[in-house]
C-alpha cells in the first residue's frame, strides 16, 4: 500500500530529452532577433518564439505529494505596443498551504553585432493579493526595445494535487512552437476537455517513475537481546499516465467585433481530477457530475452554513418590511436594503470571506456574502430565494463538472412560474438586472437539500434605448432640436455607472466626439439614482454642414446624428459566436420641422426586413407630416448570442440596417 503515511522517503528521477525547437535558457543567437517569415506577422505585435510546460508529480514523507510545473517560455517583441507582453502574471493559491513559484528572466537586446543580455533583479519581482485564497507574483522585463526578446523560466511548487494547471495553447498573439508534458502518477486518475473552438488532441503514453524508499524495521528488544534498528534501501516502479501535445505554428485569437471576454476563447486544456485510487484500497470520487460539484460546494460552512444564519438582521427585517405588503414591495424593499447597507469590496468568491455577519456589521464583505444576506433575508420574509453559482466572463464558462468551474454567486427569487435574478453588488442594477460581466450562458441554482439545477443568466426582456428627436431646419440652414433619450434595463445600468461621476461638460463632451457635426447647447440626466424610474438625457443641439444645398434644392439624411457610417461586421468569415450579452432594442422617434417655403420632393421608402432565422428584424416608418416629417425606426436584436452559423445573415441584416439610414430625404423650394 502505498500513501502519504506510508513513504519513509523518495527520490526518483526522470529523464527527459529536449526537442531541437527548445532551445536552453540563455542560449541566444544573432539569428533568433530575425523572424524567419516576417509578412506573416506584420499584424503581430509581439511572437512567442517558442513555450515549454513540464508537469511533474513528487512525493515527501512530511509534505506528502506536490505537484512541480515549469514553464520555460521566449517572446520577440517587434514593437512597443508589444511591450505589454513583456508582462508576466503567475497566479498562485494560497490558504493553508501556500504555492511557491521560483522565476528567473533576461531581457535581450541586439546593439550592433553585440547581444545586450539585462537580468530581472529580483526585487522586481511583486507580490500582489487578488483576493483571499489568491496571489499573483507578477513582473515587467527591463530594458525593453522594439525587437527585444524576453525569456523567462519559472517553476511553481504546489501542494494541491487535485489541480493541474490548464494548458494554454493560443492567445491573442502567435506561437511558433509549443510543447507540453503532464506525468500522471497511476494513483490519480484525471480526464481532460478541450474548451476552445480550436480543438485539439492530447497523446497518450505509459511511462513509470522509479521510487527508492527507505524502510525502517526492528529486531531483538525481548529478554537479554538488544534492540536494533535497521534500513533499507528498496527500488519501486510506479506507473505513469503521461500526456504530450506538440504543437506548431499556432495563429493568434481573431478579434473580432461583439467578443465576450478573450478567456472564454483561449485554447486550453482543462484537466479534472475523477478519483484517488491507491493499492488495496476503494477510489475516492472527487466530482463526476455538477449535483457532485455542487453538493460539495454547498456543504461547506462557508456557503450553506452561512445562508442559515439569521440573527443578525433580525431586528432590521422587522423594522424594514411590512407583514401584509406583496411580494414585490418586500423584495423591492430588501434589495434597495441590502445595496445600501452593505458595500461591494470587489473581490469575487463563492464563499464567505469574514462570514455574513461580519460583512453585515461592518457594512463591506465579498460577492457571497452581500448575496447571502439577500438570500437569508428574502428567505426570513417568506419569499422563494437560492443562491445561483456562476462564472463570470473573465473566468471563462465551465464546460464540464469542475470545482474550479465558479467564482461568483447571485440570488434568484421564486415570482410565478420563473427566478428573477439579482445582484446586490451594482448600486444601478434592479431585480431581474444582473451585472455584465455575470451575463455568461448559465448558473447552477442550489435548493436547501443541496439539488441543483441550471438556468440561464442572460435576461429574456429587452433592454431599450429610445430617442426621441424634435428637431427643425431654419432658414440659414442648421438643424436645432431636442434630444430625449430614455435608458432600460442592463442599458440603463451602463449608463448610469458610465456617468455617475461626469460633469455636464464631460457629458457634452462625450456625444460631441462620438456623432458628427453636433454641437450640445445645453444637456442634463434624470433619476441617476432612481433605479426604480427610466434613467433619462435630455440635451439640446444644433448640427451645421448637416444639410446640402444644390441649387433650390436641399438634401438631409432624416436619421440625423443617429445613423451608422459603416457595418462593424467587415470580415467574410467569423470563427466565434456574436456576443450581446442581452436582447436589445433601439427605437428613434425623430420629427423634423421643413423650413418655410420647402416642399417634400423625394421620401425615403418604407422598409422592414430581419434575419431569416429570426434573431434580428428591422422597421423604417416615414411619413409626411402638416409641418414636415415624422420618423419612426425600430432595430430590434431578440438574442444575446449569435451562432457562428448565423454571422452571414447577421452581416446581411446589418450591411441593410445601415444602407436604410444613410438613405436621403430631398427638400425642394417652392416656385
Amino acid at each position: 500500500m502505498i500513501k502519504k503515511t506510508w513513504f519513509a522517503g523518495i527520490l526518483f528521477l526522470i529523464f527527459i530529452n529536449s526537442p531541437a525547437q527548445i532551445k536552453k535558457f540563455g542560449k541566444i543567437k544573432k539569428t533568433d532577433f530575425t523572424l524567419k517569415n516576417p509578412e506573416k506577422y506584420k499584424n503581430d505585435n509581439a511572437v512567442i518564439l517558442f513555450k515549454e510546460r513540464k508537469t511533474r508529480y513528487e512525493y515527501n514523507q512530511t509534505t506528502g505529494w506536490t505537484i512541480v510545473t515549469k514553464i520555460h517560455e521566449r517572446l520577440l517583441l517587434k514593437n512597443k505596443d508589444g511591450f505589454e507582453y513583456a508582462t508576466k502574471h503567475i497566479r498562485l493559491y494560497s490558504d493553508k498551504e501556500e504555492e511557491k513559484v521560483s522565476v528567473k528572466a533576461v531581457t535581450y537586446n541586439l546593439i550592433g553585432e553585440k547581444i545586450v543580455k539585462t537580468k530581472l533583479n529580483k526585487k522586481d519581482i511583486f507580490r500582489q493579493k487578488l483576493s483571499k485564497y489568491w496571489y499573483e507574483k507578477k513582473f515587467t522585463m527591463p530594458n525593453l526595445k522594439p525587437r527585444s526578446i524576453v525569456e523567462w523560466e519559472y517553476q511553481i511548487r504546489s501542494p494541491y494535487v487535485k489541480n493541474i494547471d490548464d494548458i494554454i495553447y493560443k492567445i491573442d498573439i502567435p506561437i511558433q512552437y509549443l510543447e507540453a508534458e503532464i506525468r500522471i502518477p497511476e494513483f490519480f486518475h484525471f480526464k481532460y476537455n478541450v474548451t476552445s473552438y480550436f480543438p485539439v488532441t492530447l497523446t497518450r503514453e505509459d511511462g513509470n517513475m522509479s521510487i527508492h524508499i527507505l524502510h525502517k524495521s526492528h529486531t531483538g528488544g525481548v529478554g537479554w537481546n538488544p534492540k536494533e534498528t535497521h534500513y533499507q534501501n528498496k527500488d519501486y516502479d510506479i506507473k505513469l499516465d503521461i500526456y504530450k501535445l506538440k504543437l506548431t505554428d499556432i495563429t493568434p485569437i481573431s478579434k473580432e467585433p461583439f467578443m465576450n471576454s478573450i478567456n472564454n476563447y483561449i485554447g486550453r486544456v482543462k484537466f479534472e481530477l475523477s478519483y484517488i485510487k491507491y493499492p488495496e484500497e476503494p477510489p475516492v470520487f472527487v466530482s463526476s457530475t455538477w449535483e457532485d460539484v455542487v453538493k460539495t460546494i454547498y456543504f461547506k460552512d462557508k456557503f450553506g452554513g452561512e445562508l442559515k444564519k439569521h440573527q443578525y438582521f433580525k431586528k432590521d427585517l422587522a423594522q424594514l418590511i411590512d407583514t401584509s405588503g406583496t411580494q414585490d414591495a418586500k423584495l423591492a424593499k430588501i434589495y434597495n436594503f441590502v445595496k445600501n447597507k452593505v458595500a461591494w469590496n470587489n473581490e469575487y468568491g463563492i464563499l464567505a470571506d469574514q462570514g455574513v455577519t461580519k460583512a453585515y456589521k461592518n457594512g463591506t464583505g465579498n460577492v457571497a456574502e452581500l448575496n447571502f444576506i439577500l438570500i437569508a433575508m428574502l428567505h426570513a420574509a417568506g419569499l422563494e430565494a437560492y443562491p445561483v453559482l456562476c462564472s463570470t466572463n473573465t473566468h471563462g464558462t465551465p464546460m464540464f463538472p469542475t470545482l474550479e468551474g465558479f467564482n461568483y454567486v447571485v440570488t434568484a427569487v421564486k415570482h410565478g412560474n420563473q427566478f428573477i435574478l439579482m445582484d446586490p453588488t451594482e448600486k444601478f442594477a434592479i431585480p431581474g438586472v444582473l451585472p455584465e460581466r455575470v451575463l455568461n450562458w448559465k448558473g447552477r441554482l442550489v435548493k436547501r437539500d443541496g439539488s441543483s439545477f441550471f438556468v440561464d443568466l442572460f435576461p429574456k426582456y429587452y433592454s431599450v434605448i429610445i430617442h426621441n428627436i424634435q428637431a427643425s431646419i431654419d432658414d440659414d440652414m442648421t438643424i436645432k432640436g431636442f434630444d430625449n433619450q430614455q435608458y432600460s434595463g442592463n442599458f440603463a445600468l451602463r449608463k448610469r455607472k458610465l456617468n455617475q461621476n461626469k460633469s455636464k461638460e464631460e457629458l457634452k463632451k462625450y456625444f460631441e466626439e462620438k456623432h458628427d457635426n453636433l454641437n450640445i447647447l445645453k444637456i442634463r440626466q434624470s433619476n441617476l439614482h432612481k433605479t426604480e424610474k427610466v434613467y433619462k438625457i435630455l440635451f439640446q443641439f444644433d448640427m451645421e454642414d448637416a444639410v446640402e444645398e444644390i441649387g433650390n434644392k436641399i438634401i438631409i439624411n432624416p436619421v440625423l446624428f443617429l445613423h451608422e457610417k459603416e457595418n462593424v461586421f467587415k470580415s467574410d468569415k467569423r470563427e466565434f459566436p456574436v456576443y450581446f450579452g442581452f436582447p436589445m432594442m433601439f427605437k428613434y422617434i425623430i420629427n423634423i420641422k421643413l423650413p418655410a417655403g420647402y416642399k417634400i420632393e423625394k421620401l425615403p421608402a418604407n422598409a422592414g426586413f430581419g434575419t431569416p432565422e429570426g434573431t434580428a428584424s428591422y422597421s423604417y416608418q416615414i411619413k409626411q407630416t402638416n409641418t414636415g416629417i415624422n420618423l419612426t425606426i425600430e432595430n430590434k436584436i431578440s438574442e444575446p448570442v449569435i451562432p457562428v452559423t448565423q454571422y452571414h445573415s447577421l452581416k446581411e441584416y446589418f450591411d441593410k440596417t445601415v444602407d436604410k439610414e444613410n438613405e436621403k430625404l430631398i427638400l425642394s423650394k417652392s416656385p
